[in-house]
């Protein structure tokens, strides 16, 4: 069953994504126990990555919040993935009001609410207006409950509502992936808890720790943990790319499982902080953090910036280059040096915005006439083969997908209201528009192949023969159409550059694509003498530039600085320039 349900999250995988590439795939240990630990971006289609991806059966596991889900638990449960129940998912309204003295660990009970019947020790509780939940010490009585830690706040006028998280045992859960990983079995878990789309990891559950300890204090040897990057351009966007990068598997020291297990109530989170640390340090080795979206957009400018220009990075190039800029914003955010190529970096970027073009677009406005004439003419019989191959069959899966976009940027505002750390929610709408298509083609396809059965047959075998034909061979024809129109977006930006280009040899006095030219090659120079004395200082560490040299050999990058220095001398005698000196040259003239 599980190999039938890995080949189709291939299929929807292939569908979904233009390109996945896999780094580090021989350091996947091919047997004994192992813990595959990953970051949490994406949701669903996360868990979908390693089981195409990974050459292991993963158990997964998974909120049993999803388990209920259609789909998602139907497969999750032909793949054998463990349920664990979540406070978050069991939280219920309390009855009434609270309040409390700032300061203070006992919480007032008010408005006819009852604390005996709605709460336990160990429960938490949610009040409104204060962040985070607090653990419940103690019940005192049906108007009074006395809290572990005191509130962060003080009490708003007039009381607050709350909700209780009950406490959940996970005895079970642990037993289950205890026995998995003594019969050599691998387990796939998200430490982060649920997804997110910040730019940096959250903090790490301590689940994955006592699993860990429980397996090899029961006598599971060489528990390996293997930490997963999943890198994603544009992750919730249809035929966007990712990148799978397999970190170094380590084996978890034996004295950590000890001391776990000979500690008593709080001094087991030394061994467990311990072990969470070395783990968050591992998955930071495997994804590109930043501080905020703002910066992960200048780190993303900065990676395709800083080679030549038409140089084509394969995706583990582009992510190592992102971790090495990602590494120097973090050490240097504060300094003169970043801060200036931040504010250039920003004027660069409103520039693009406002003339609609991509980084790696801008070499084609200076292509030369015949070049460009090419091009356009390339481009436009391409769009033209894109536009005969693939509008047939655009109004039948049209709909599918505008109800996939519909649904999907619902869902994403209903897991925005409903979630703390999520920033803009996109990490939900992959998964969901997957969900929904999944659901709705079939039932589509059936609908089409029922019209044309009853419209074109009279014979009942042959209506059904139609249906089953519409439901086989529809999604490979939408696919092949799918290709093709992805393609027209691309081709209408490259004809309207191409213009730009032309227009720039026709109107000599023509400014704007010189000025966008001459700015992102003044910006590469920067860029590079910023990186070049920065990464040799001894913050940076030792061979920080020899491996940033590793990933583009320091001749390209010289020699490609060196046309660039040509080009801005050149660059400063353009017709618009030379025009002004003219009138300036007759004007002083005139005044002698």
């Amino acid at each position: 069953m599980y190999s039938f349900v890995k080949g189709l999250l291939w299929f929807l995988m292939k569908m979904f994504f233009r390109e996945v590439e896999v780094v580090g795939l021989e350091r996947v240990p091919l047997s004994g126990p192992v813990i595959f630990v990953g970051n949490h971006s994406n949701q669903f289609v996360d868990a979908m990555m390693l089981v195409v991806n990974i050459p292991r059966q993963i158990c997964f596991l998974i909120a049993a919040k999803s388990m209920n889900r259609v789909v998602i638990g139907d497969l999750a449960r032909a793949m054998g993935c463990v349920a664990v129940s979540r406070p978050q998912d069991m939280a219920a309204k309390g009855k009434g009001k609270v309040t409390w003295e700032k300061g203070s660990r006992s919480i007032q009970g008010k408005a006819g609410g009852d604390f005996n019947s709605q709460i336990k020790p160990g429960d938490k509780i949610a009040c409104e207006g204060v962040e985070g939940a607090m653990t419940v010490l103690e019940v005192k009585s049906a108007t009074e409950l006395l809290l572990k830690d005191p509130p962060a706040k003080g009490c708003p006028e007039g009381g607050a509502s709350f909700k209780v998280l009950p406490k959940v045992d996970q005895a079970e859960v642990y037993d289950a992936v205890t026995d998995h990983l003594c019969d050599g079995g691998a387990i796939g878990i998200f430490p982060e808890g649920g997804s997110h789309d910040q730019t940096k990891l959250l903090p790490l559950k301590p689940g994955v720790a006592i699993m860990a300890f429980n397996a090899m204090l029961e006598g599971a040897e060489g528990v390996t943990i293997v930490p997963i990057g999943l890198n994603y351009f544009q992750a919730h966007r249809f035929r966007s790319q990712a990148m799978i990068e397999i970190g170094m598997p380590f084996e978890i020291p034996p004295e950590l499982p000890e001391r776990y297990q000979q500690a008593e109530g709080k001094e087991k989170f030394g061994p467990v902080n311990e072990f969470l640390a070395h783990v968050e340090k591992r998955m930071n080795e495997v994804i590109v953090t930043a501080a905020n979206f703002q910066e992960q957009q200048m780190i993303r400018l900065c990676v395709t910036l800083y080679p030549p220009e038409r140089m084509r990075l394969r995706p583990n190039l582009v992510f190592q280059l992102a971790q090495k800029f990602a590494k120097l914003f973090s050490l240097y955010k504060s300094t003169a040096e970043l801060l200036v190529l931040g504010d250039r970096l920003e004027a660069y970027r409103d520039r693009l915005r406002t003339y609609r073009i991509d980084d790696h677009q801008v070499w084609r406005l200076q292509l030369s006439f015949p070049a460009a004439v090419w091009k356009l003419g390339s481009n436009f019989w391409s769009l033209v083969f894109s536009l005969a191959l693939g509008l047939p069959m655009l109004p039948l899966w049209g709909p599918i997908w505008l109800v996939c976009l519909w649904a999907a940027e619902r869902h994403r505002l209903k897991a925005l209201r409903e979630s703390k750390v999520k920033v803009k929610a996109t990490d939900v709408m992959a998964s969901y528009k997957i969900i929904v298509a999944v659901v709705l083609v079939p039932l589509v396809n059936i609908l089409y192949g029922s019209v044309v059965g009853v419209f074109f047959f009279d014979d009942w075998y042959e209506r059904l023969l139609c249906v089953a034909a519409a439901v086989c061979f529809l999604p490979t024809l939408y696919y092949l159409s799918l290709r093709r129109i992805e393609a027209v977006i691309p081709l209408l930006r490259s004809i309207r550059i191409g213009f730009g280009a032309i227009l720039r040899h026709i109107n000599e006095w023509r400014q704007e694509e010189r000025d966008i030219a001459h700015m992102r090659n003044e910006m590469q120079l920067l860029l590079r003498k910023v990186v070049k004395d920065l990464g040799s200082r001894a913050e940076s560490g030792e061979g920080f530039m020899e491996e940033l040299y590793a990933l583009i050999p320091r001749m390209v990058i010289e020699q490609d600085s060196r046309r660039l220095e040509g080009k801005r001398e050149f660059s400063n005698i353009t017709p618009a320039r030379l025009g002004a000196r003219m009138v300036m040259s007759e004007r002083q003239e005139e005044i002698l």
